[in-house]
């Protein structure tokens, strides 16, 4: 939205969409669980994306269910659904 210049879709989105989420912080564990998630793929010759091990970790501290397309996902021990189906 920024790229394209969409300036009502933006203000949509800050103004109506982004107070309904519920932020959360990542803590040592989590941090502690991606570096672990990090070794463990990395011994196995794949190297993913930092945030990719972080997502991993928060959704694994909160039993969530990964919805994403991302195969990458599928190297980490997550739940997982793919959105395309």
């Amino acid at each position: 939205m920024l790229k394209v210049g969409a300036k009502r879709k933006l203000s949509f989105f800050e103004d109506e969409f982004t107070p309904q989420l519920d932020w959360l912080m990542l803590t040592n564990d989590d941090w502690r669980h991606a570096a672990t998630l990090w070794a463990n793929t990395t011994r196995k010759g794949r190297q993913l994306s930092d945030v990719d091990y972080l997502i991993a970790a928060l959704s694994k501290r909160l039993n969530a269910i990964l919805v994403t397309a991302d195969n990458d996902f599928d190297a980490l021990p997550v739940k997982r659904e793919n959105w395309r189906g």
